[in-house]
């Protein structure tokens, strides 16, 4: 094995120390090769060396000014350290230096919009338009799109429409949006997609019937092999045609309703980086007294840098970010959760669950850095609540290296979990995670039943009736809209963290089945650190 790929595996299994170790001799000849500096530039971040990464790119800019994917790269490791003015100030550098590169153009258009520099992302993008007018229409629905995004989170002193799920949205951005699109469809008006988003600016706006008109237009863009797009749309506009409301049943009599009925404001899975903001994951000690210190006494011993890093994990992995569910677009995401989420749906349906809605937990996707659409339904007698998800595969890092330590495997992971609530706060949950994860322990308020990945949705279903059962619970509660739903099952997110954190975030069994084949000395010193994180957690909290 060369050193190039002695360091990546270095890497994937959380030893970015190694990693270096590995490629540095091979650096120091091989400065500017991509592969090497994207490994130990991921290195320097994964172990917050954000100084070296920094010098690594500098250095890569200094030998190669022209290449304006250096540029891009730095401006992003400023982002990722919540540093967006100084991101604006190597792009503003960048883009006079390289001014016939429209991704850095469109870079820094995106760092305005973090920025909420909303006049100046505005300009830009017109100065972008006499620069490169032959991208002229897809830079207006880019812009579009930033409008629309930029539209979710109004301020007090905005004018707001409020749709019927309650979300309101600044009115203002969106009819700047509306404007971008119908320019963009002047210019061109054979893709679908842009038809769709206009209509969809519409249907936000509540313009009804000019949203059906922009749906009837996408249809006519589609081919007639697309059935999928053609079902949705079809769908969308049964929706404006009801005035906009969520399907969502009030009765227990109400015959089920077909899945494909978004009427919520859409929210695009992109920009995942914009997110980190919203994580739990914040909530980090990286500037405590307590901190640096524990990295010193730490020192270069490996044993305790590797046991300190498994304790991080941990922590990262037990601990759920906060969900912050927003309604979202299904054809936003791949095929492979599409599929899923639709083989679920077609099964919950002989068990007359109604489906409520299609969500990005953005808490999740900053979590993951990936999106993931999460599919809810609830039972004909409102006491069921349906939720899946599939998690695609990512490239192997040391949350898989720490997973596979029991599972001895990674990749894809479909989720189909089943949760009833009691009057008196107990949570029963019924899932299909068997033996993806060592961390099951739960608090007595909370049952856990576990079954096979394999397992089809109605045995996990009949397998959940079964828990209740045994359990003799009578006393579940009801649920009659979306957001009630949405508030119960936070509400048990914040539950399930305050447990871990009572217990050190890991009990003794599952640390032992967790490095069941590491060295022995590993557990105590992993029980320390996550005990010394744990303290400094509380007193941070406090």
């Amino acid at each position: 094995m060369d050193a190039l790929a002695t360091a990546e595996k270095c890497l994937d299994d959380g030893n970015p120390t190694a990693a270096i170790k590995h490629l540095l001799p091979f650096y120091k000849t091989n400065r500017l090769d991509d592969r090497v500096n994207q490994i130990i530039v991921d290195s320097f971040i994964a172990l917050q060396q954000w100084n070296k990464a920094k010098a690594v790119i500098t250095h890569n800019i200094k030998s190669e000014p022209e290449v304006a994917s250096h540029w891009i790269k730095l401006s992003k490791l400023y982002l990722e350290q919540d540093e967006p003015i100084d991101a604006l100030r190597v792009l503003n550098k960048a883009t006079k230096q390289l001014s016939q590169s429209l991704e850095l153009h469109l870079t820094k258009a995106q760092v305005l919009y973090t920025l909420n520099q909303t006049s100046k992302m505005h300009d830009w993008f017109e100065h972008l338009f006499s620069l490169f007018p032959e991208q002229k229409a897809e830079m207006l629905v880019e812009r579009a799109q930033l409008y629309q995004r930029i539209a979710q989170s109004p301020s007090d002193n905005e004018d707001k429409i409020r749709d019927p799920q309650g979300n309101d949205f600044a009115i203002r951005p969106l009819k700047l949006a509306l404007h971008d699109l119908s320019q963009a469809l002047k210019i061109s008006a054979k893709q679908w997609q842009w038809w769709y988003q206009r209509a969809n600016v519409n249907q936000q706006l509540q313009n009804f019937e000019s949203a059906i008109n922009d749906y009837q237009l996408a249809l006519k863009c589609l081919s007639e092999s697309q059935t999928d797009q053609i079902e949705f749309i079809r769908q969308q506009i049964q929706i404006c045609r009801t005035g906009g409301k969520a399907v969502v049943p009030s009765s227990s009599h109400q015959e089920h309703q077909p899945s494909k009925t978004h009427s919520a404001p859409v929210t695009s899975p992109v920009e995942i980086d914009n997110e980190l903001k919203s994580s739990d994951q914040r909530n980090q000690i990286d500037n405590d007294e307590d901190w640096y210190a524990l990295i010193e006494e730490i020192g270069d011993d490996q044993s305790k840098q590797t046991a300190l890093t498994i304790a991080q994990e941990i922590i990262n992995t037990t601990i759920e970010p906060e969900y912050n569910f927003k309604p979202t677009d299904n054809e936003l995401y791949s095929s492979q959760q599409n599929k899923f989420c639709e083989k679920v749906e077609q099964s919950l349906a002989r068990f007359d669950f109604s489906y409520v809605g299609d969500f990005e937990p953005k808490g999740l996707l900053a979590k993951l850095k990936q999106p993931t659409l999460v599919r809810i339904f609830l039972s004909s007698n409102f006491q069921h609540v349906a939720t899946c998800y599939s998690l695609a595969r990512k490239d192997s890092s040391f949350k898989d290296w720490l997973t596979s330590l029991v599972t001895r495997k990674s990749g894809a992971k479909e989720i189909i979990e089943f949760t009833s609530f009691t009057s008196e706060g107990h949570a029963f949950i019924t899932n299909n995670d068997l033996g993806n994860t060592v961390f099951t322990a739960c608090s007595k308020m909370t049952h856990l039943l576990q079954q096979a990945p394999s397992a089809s949705p109605d045995s996990i279903f009949e397998a959940h009736l079964n828990l209740l059962s045994s359990q003799s619970v009578t006393d579940l509660i009801g649920f009659n809209d979306t957001d009630s739903i949405l508030k119960q099952l936070e509400k048990l997110r914040q539950h399930k963290n305050s447990f871990r954190q009572s217990i050190n975030y890991v009990t003794d069994e599952e640390l032992t089945e967790l490095l069941q084949d590491q060295p022995k000395n590993l557990q105590p010193l992993v029980r320390r650190y996550l005990t010394r994180l744990t303290q400094s957690i509380s007193n941070k909290n406090n």
